[in-house]
């Protein structure tokens, strides 16, 4: 106790300078002090899943219903591939609003299935057994899209370390509000 309180002293702090500033996170490339920051990187994540359950729709949608055109490297889609995809967006986007909500299991669930499922479709393409786009675009957009998902898995950690009340290091109270302009109120003296 008492070498707590040679160190205030010796600081130049008390204990409540110490609940008005966050102390430094555990991890401090995972989770940051800033919930400005993470609420920018939970938008990020969501802003990502949302594109790519888009994106996956519409690739899918586009070659399911093209037909046979016998342009060289459009192939349409079996039935199954087709229903594999629509759930596959379906759950990226579920995931998304997770990652919105702030949820951490779904945040990590995003980045979790993002890595896994487009590292075994590139491992089959490679190995010529199964479907998958070895296209330099693709690969670039999934690694992209796979940053994004971190940073949200990021943001949705941050945001929990920083409110959560078991946290001994909480940011301030006006933090956790959103900022909003007042509204002028009319005076009623006369």
């Amino acid at each position: 106790m008492e070498d707590q309180e040679r160190q205030e002293a010796d600081s130049g702090s008390t204990e409540s300078d110490h609940a008005l500033r966050p102390a430094a996170s555990p991890n401090p490339w995972l989770i940051g002090t800033d919930l400005r920051q993470a609420r920018k990187r939970i938008h990020w994540g969501f802003g990502a899943g949302l594109a790519a359950a888009i994106i996956n729709f519409i690739v899918i949608m586009s070659t399911f219903f093209v037909g046979d055109t016998e342009v060289e490297g459009v192939v349409q889609p079996s039935r199954g591939e087709f229903i594999f995809v629509l759930v596959e967006a379906g759950l990226v986007t579920v995931l998304a609003v997770g990652v919105l909500k702030r949820n951490r299991a779904m945040a990590a669930a995003l980045l979790g299935y993002q890595l896994i499922s487009k590292s075994v479709l590139f491992g089959l393409a490679l190995a010529g057994l199964g479907p998958g786009n070895l296209n330099p675009v693709s690969l670039v957009l999934n690694l992209a899209f796979a940053y994004l998902f971190f940073q949200g898995l990021r943001g949705t950690l941050t945001w929990h370390y920083l409110t959560h009340p078991d946290y001994p290091a909480r940011a301030t109270e006006s933090q956790f509000h959103e900022e909003h302009e007042e509204t002028p109120r009319e005076d009623t003296h006369p």
